[in-house]
């Protein structure tokens, strides 16, 4: 995995850390829990082999048992709520994950801010068993 959307990652990371440090953390977390597009989020859970959600997490019996099933996450949790876990994945976990810390990397230094927010919509939109509102 040294390439990621056309350059290193390494300069992605870089690049978002710049991007980070040119605004405070209320900032970003507002710009963050704007809306995104629910269509490219699901490609980012489903797709992105840098946050590989679904080697932990499981949606419509697809996916990893490692982490809390995402079916119905958008009626479980808030937009803040869900953003918190992405941001930092220890700092509530699921109700019943026995296993003490997360494996889960904070997403904000894994995927852009506009992968984030997409991602947060798609999320956002699970409120039924396996599919969207």
């Amino acid at each position: 995995l040294t390439e990621i959307r056309g350059g290193s990652i390494a300069a992605d990371l870089a690049r978002r850390v710049g991007e980070a440090r040119g605004r405070d953390a209320g900032d970003r977390r507002a710009a963050l829990l704007e809306d995104g597009d629910a269509n490219q989020g699901e490609a980012v859970l489903r797709n992105n082999p840098t946050a590989a959600c679904l080697r932990c997490h499981s949606l419509a019996g697809e996916g990893g048992l490692i982490g809390p099933a995402l079916d119905g996450v958008g009626s479980r949790l808030t937009r803040e709520q869900l953003l918190d876990s992405l941001l930092d994945p220890n700092a509530t976990l699921a109700e019943g994950y026995t296993g003490g810390v997360s494996p889960m990397p904070p997403m904000g230094g894994v995927l852009a801010d506009e992968d984030i927010r997409d991602l947060l919509s798609y999320l956002s939109s699970l409120n039924t068993e396996g599919g969207q509102k």
